[in-house]
């Protein structure tokens, strides 16, 4: 899941994430695929976002790290991978 793909799904929640993710849903330009902070940040600087948004922004990159973070880790095919047995050491 890309960012765009998280924020656009926040949109309509009632605070300022989803306010900020209806306003990306409705900017044609955001790049979809931006999965840098750095890069988000300086995306809504260059096009003129408040600074609320920018707050919003850093609220929600936290929850989309969460929320990648706990989806990897909940993968039954990872989960079910065997671990390699460590070298032994002589």
């Amino acid at each position: 899941m890309t960012f765009y793909d998280f924020i656009i799904s926040q949109a309509g929640r009632g605070d300022d994430v989803g306010d900020l993710g209806e306003e990306i849903a409705g900017d044609p330009d955001f790049p979809r695929a931006l999965n840098d902070p750095i890069l988000l940040g300086g995306y809504l600087m260059e096009h003129v976002y408040t600074a609320e948004q920018l707050a919003a922004a850093t609220a929600a990159w936290q929850e989309y790290q969460l929320t990648t973070a706990t989806s990897l880790t909940s993968n039954d095919a990872i989960e079910a991978a065997p671990c390699p047995e460590p070298p032994r050491v002589r």
